[in-house]
């Protein structure tokens, strides 16, 4: 796994086309039905030459199906070849470091390489309630988790 951390900078970059994706769910259509169009529309996007697919995290939330951005991606990659994967984010603060930066490390493994990782302390005090987190200590926690995840993947 190639691991950098791109700082902000002015240096020109090409632009580079893809899709960000809420997986909303729709009254009346199954999870499996949501699922099977979002992995035609990725397949699409990467037959239309774009660059990438990111997709979310969200958890009992209307907004999105995707509790778990690897899980989703892992499937994704078993119907596209090209087209770089990725989480936009993965929320840190609800992850153990070690089973993360592992399960980033199969990921990759799974899509070939093709892997792109988002990560963020998240937006939702609520989710992050529901599992048990304290969005108070989101901020530090995510610093913390960060620098373990990275550590491990350089290690």
């Amino acid at each position: 796994m190639r691991l950098w951390i791109r700082p902000m900078d002015n240096e020109p970059r090409s632009i580079r086309f893809g899709l960000y994706d809420l997986v909303e769910t729709r009254p009346g259509v199954g999870l499996d039905q949501l699922y099977r169009e979002r992995f035609e529309l990725i397949s699409a996007a990467e037959e239309a030459g774009l660059w990438g697919y990111h997709t979310t995290e969200h958890h009992l939330n209307p907004l999105d199906a995707t509790p778990s951005p690897s899980l989703f991606l892992a499937a994704a990659a078993q119907h596209t070849s090209k087209i770089r994967l990725g989480s936009l984010v993965h929320v840190l603060p609800l992850y153990e470091p070690v089973r993360l930066a592992e399960e980033l490390l199969m990921l990759d493994a799974l899509t070939g390489g093709r892997l792109e990782i988002g990560v963020g302390k998240g937006v939702s005090s609520p989710e992050q309630r529901l599992l048990g987190r304290d969005p108070d200590n989101s901020d530090r926690r995510m610093e913390e988790i960060f620098d373990q995840v990275v550590a491990i993947l350089q290690g």
